[in-house]
């Protein structure tokens, strides 16, 4: 599934009285019109608005899913000007991290290294986002939030 988000209020609400397959078809000209070879054969067999005004673009596999996404920009701004298709992460929630030892002033370093230490248990990890579970840090021990690109 592609969860496009759209930011214009105007389209929201034009999207929220139209049909799934008459969103499912504005969705395929897009792909089939795009200047972008890799995605012109794929098209998606169901689409939905959702109650947040987004879109939910079902494919027939996980793969032509991922194919969209990559080339997202090639297809979802023929929809709306401002449209984007999100890129889902899975978050990990590490409890009882020494705070005195995490610093996330450099979280790119912490990142890397982070990545080369665990790439014999989980290989290749992409780590989009690393903080703290609470905004305000209180005590010597605190959870820390890890997202993550790919499930692992």
């Amino acid at each position: 599934m592609i969860t496009i988000k759209n930011v214009s209020p105007t389209v929201k609400a034009k999207l929220q009285k139209t049909t799934s397959a008459d969103i499912r078809t504005r969705v395929n000209r897009a792909i089939k019109d795009s200047s972008q070879d890799t995605i012109r054969q794929l098209s998606v067999l169901g689409a939905k608005p959702l109650a947040s005004g987004d879109v939910a673009v079902f494919t027939a596999n996980a793969k032509d899913a991922q194919t969209l996404r990559d080339h997202n920009k090639h297809w979802v701004t023929r929809l709306s000007p401002q449209a984007t298709a999100l890129i889902p992460t899975f978050s990990i929630i590490v409890h009882g991290m020494k705070t005195s030892t995490i610093d996330l002033t450099n979280k790119e370093l912490l990142s890397e290294r982070w990545t080369t230490e665990n790439a014999v248990l989980y290989g290749d990890l992409d780590i989009k986002q690393i903080a703290w579970l609470r905004k305000e840090v209180k005590g010597d021990h605190s959870s820390l939030v890890i997202s993550l690109a790919n499930r692992v």
